[in-house]
């Protein structure tokens, strides 16, 4: 069968992990697997480095919204522009991917989205796809929450999703709360079967530089390690200053931030700290193997206020038994057994999670046996069992178009 995986991104991270690993383990050596993605996308070139199978990668410089959007001057007839710029474009995207599912003789669409709406063009290809496959061919995956539906566009929005609902013979999400939010977008939920297939990945080699290579470490001290992007959402603020907390009592402590992001966005989290914790503090730029910095560290945070379906981040550090401290947020806590392979603290906490950080620093033999925990925690979350149940959605027969 010939299927055609397709995403839309501008940043590297856990959706470029998780497509490696689908490929990668996918099951049936007989389809012949396609990606389809904005050539503006980074992670093109981790595609061709990491994916072991033959897997053909379709680039395409269309105008995709996110993009132009961010163009438009702030002026008065921003906003009445913006839904024709937005609908026009999903219209033309729906064409060019017909044409090119046609072209290519596509027989089955995975579309592959951040969120929801997420890429307007995942949204379109998924319209595509059962254009021209026939109704109710395409599965559409869903990595994030769903946002509730923008006040001044309701109706169009819950036109496009009850489309969109059609398109698909099941949705994929990561998590339970990615499919407990769709309850925010009428025109999807009851409209499509849902099911929760969460992320698999590889144990992460330990490979790339490590911390003494990076920022400067003495041998008695630790370092606590937040491994994102640099999306404000993220709560980079909230970990410094529970790590600030900390630090009053624990001054060998470091704070490691590594992920993807824009100048800016780093330029921004670097400005959070006060100039007595810069020695101890470290904003780090994307690494391509991130293996070591991962397996050094004493814990994993994650501190994210908002938007977090999964945290693919927590199964990689568990894979070394490094246990984790997280927020409240989205599916983290389907992820991190509160009290077993971690902590989970409320995301209006910042003392909580200082308190919980510090627990486990002055109580080692309790880290050692979270970090233990975590590692069998991880096993339970395998890319074979993930892509097993893809690969069964893609070729599961057709079913009727919803009314």
């Amino acid at each position: 069968m010939k299927i055609f995986l397709v995403t839309e991104n501008f940043f590297k991270g856990g959706m470029d992990t998780v497509l490696v690993e689908l490929c990668n383990h996918w099951p049936r050596s007989d389809d012949d697997l396609t990606i389809v993605c904005n050539a503006s996308h980074p992670g093109i070139a981790t595609y061709r480095e990491k994916i072991k199978r033959p897997v053909t990668i379709l680039a395409h410089s269309w105008p995709v919204f996110a993009s132009v959007q961010a163009r438009i001057p702030r002026t008065w007839w921003r906003k009445l522009f913006i839904p024709f710029l937005k609908y026009g474009l999903l219209a033309y995207h729906v064409l060019h991917f017909f044409r090119v599912f046609k072209k290519e003789h596509c027989e089955a669409v995975l579309v592959v989205n951040g969120g929801y709406p997420g890429g307007d063009s995942c949204r379109a290809a998924t319209i595509a796809g059962m254009l021209h496959t026939g109704g109710g061919s395409v599965v559409c995956n869903l990595h994030g929450l769903a946002a509730p539906l923008p006040r001044l566009l309701v109706w169009p929005e819950y036109v496009v999703d009850r489309l969109v609902a059609a398109s698909c013979k099941t949705m994929l999400v990561v998590s339970c709360a990615v499919r407990q939010s769709l309850s925010g977008r009428p025109g999807l939920e009851g409209h499509c079967p849902v099911e929760v297939v969460h992320n698999g990945l590889s144990p992460l080699a330990r490979r790339g530089p490590v911390a003494e290579e990076l920022f400067p470490l003495r041998p008695q001290e630790r370092y606590l390690l937040m491994l994102c992007t640099y999306e404000e959402g993220k709560g980079h603020a909230f970990v410094l200053r529970a790590f600030l907390e900390a630090r009053v009592a624990h001054r060998d402590l470091h704070l490691v931030f590594c992920g993807y992001g824009c100048p800016a966005e780093m330029l921004r989290v670097t400005s959070l700290i006060p100039a007595d914790a810069r020695d101890h503090v470290h904003v780090l730029p994307f690494l391509p193997e991130p293996g070591n910095l991962l397996a050094g560290a004493y814990l994993l945070l994650s501190g994210s206020q908002e938007f977090e379906s999964f945290g693919l981040t927590i199964i990689e550090a568990g894979c070394h038994g490094v246990p984790a401290v997280v927020t409240d947020v989205g599916g983290m806590p389907e992820v991190v057994q509160d009290g077993m392979t971690g902590y989970v603290v409320a995301h209006q906490d910042p003392a909580m999670f200082a308190q919980r950080i510090c627990e486990l620093v002055e109580n080692p033999v309790l880290r050692r046996q979270m970090g233990s925990a975590a590692q069998i925690r991880a096993r339970e979350f395998t890319p074979e069992r993930m892509a097993a149940r893809y690969a069964v959605a893609v070729h599961a027969p057709a079913r009727s178009l919803v009314p």
